[in-house]
């Protein structure tokens, strides 16, 4: 058989039995031939596939050792495990990477192999490594992860950071805190993340201290753990990342909903902010509310329905349609008539789900004559059809 029957690129590929191609794999002394076998059988997820691929992990081939290692991340059959573990000592870095990284898609790899591979000279299969060690959620590799922290490859140390966040041990704590002052920004933001995702409060500190830091991605992370942590300390630096108009949008719109999940006292804080002088803080606190609100904040919300600015209209109206309180239906019809498109979409939206058949009428008449768009392109008069079933099956 030539190489021309088995290539990878022939759109009949699929078609070629299987036995066919693991019979010339087995015969032929052809690299090319080899080569393109192992790629069609790489592509398939046929079960009969598993042994020959194995097999062509002693291939004189790197390249051949290579692809068979991808088909069997393909296959994703744990009987390939420790064939794969045996791969990470292969002479070549390109096929003990492939192999580090088809070991992170299986749940439950050989630890002992992962280890030894978190000290390889690659940076790439240490850094597979410890995805995998990562995914594993096994604790038992905390202390091992932790030590690579310190690896001399950025985007190692950024996947242990990740790592040590989804393994959920106090262990990685002290060492995550310590991340926080990495020469580098993708580290410091993953050490800031896993923080919120470990939820100890010996971070907070920590965490606010790092709401200076240069990089805004590294403080925007820092924001959405401080609101996961939940502690009464961040509420005035967070308050006061609110308020700042020097910082970016993201990050202030991230510290209105960080302090919408601490509690009362910040709660009630954040309501005030509906009045600030500042539009943009007005705005991220009445779209933080749409997800994070209740009966506390009605009132504020119904004030906010009048405010200059259409996004506090619109997301106060969104916010509303959340709390579910029927007393907001005649607020609600009187923005139907607002100049902003996106805020009576908002409206429009917030009545269906209040399901009161007093909008019916108003709701009829936008869904017939209101085809603007609004700032994200959706249809008013969309909406509103939306609403009039709502209410209509209630």
């Amino acid at each position: 058989m030539d190489s021309k029957a088995v290539s990878a690129s022939d759109k009949n590929v699929n078609e070629v039995p299987i036995e066919q191609l693991i019979a010339t794999l087995k015969k032929s002394s052809d690299l090319m031939v080899r080569r393109d076998a192992i790629l069609a059988l790489s592509k398939t997820k046929n079960s009969a596939a598993l042994d020959p691929l194995i097999e062509a992990l002693k291939d004189s081939c790197w390249e051949v050792r290579q692809i068979a290692v991808r088909g069997l991340r393909r296959l994703g059959n744990p009987k390939a495990i420790e064939a794969l573990t045996h791969t990470l000592q292969d002479q070549e870095i390109e096929v003990r990477w492939e192999a580090a990284h088809a070991l992170s898609t299986f749940s439950d790899p050989t630890f002992l192999s992962l280890f030894i591979a978190l000290g390889d000279e690659d940076s790439n299969t240490r850094l597979e490594a410890v995805r995998a060690l990562g995914n594993s959620r096994n604790k038992q590799v905390v202390i091992p992860l932790i030590l690579r922290l310190s690896d001399s490859d950025s985007w190692v140390r950024w996947q242990t950071a990740q790592g040590l966040g989804q393994l959920g041990s106090s262990r990685a704590v002290i060492p995550l805190i310590s991340a926080l002052r990495d020469d580098d920004k993708k580290v410091r933001g993953a050490a800031a993340f896993a923080l919120g995702e470990l939820g100890r409060s010996s971070a907070v500190a920590p965490l606010i201290e790092t709401l200076t830091d240069v990089d805004r991605t590294v403080r925007e992370n820092a924001v959405l753990a401080l609101g996961k942590l939940g502690k009464a300390a961040a509420i005035q630096p967070l308050l006061h990342m609110l308020r700042n108009n020097t910082e970016h949008n993201d990050t202030r719109r991230g510290a209105a909903e960080a302090l919408s999940q601490l509690g009362e006292p910040a709660f009630f804080l954040l309501l005030q902010t509906l009045e600030d002088t500042d539009c943009k803080v007005r705005a991220y606190t009445a779209w933080s509310l749409i997800e994070h609100c209740n009966e506390n904040a009605f009132q504020p919300l119904l004030k906010a329905l009048h405010d200059e600015d259409g996004e506090v209209r619109s997301c106060a109206a969104a916010a509303l349609g959340n709390i579910g309180n029927k007393e907001a239906v005649i607020p609600l019809l009187l923005l139907l008539e607002d100049g902003n498109s996106d805020v009576r979409y908002r409206a429009s939206i917030a009545l269906g789900q209040l399901g009161d058949p007093k909008a019916l009428p108003d709701l009829e008449w936008l869904a017939n004559h209101d085809m603007e768009a609004t700032s994200s392109g959706e249809r008013v008069n969309q909406a509103a059809i939306s609403a009039l079933e709502a209410i209509k099956q209630m």
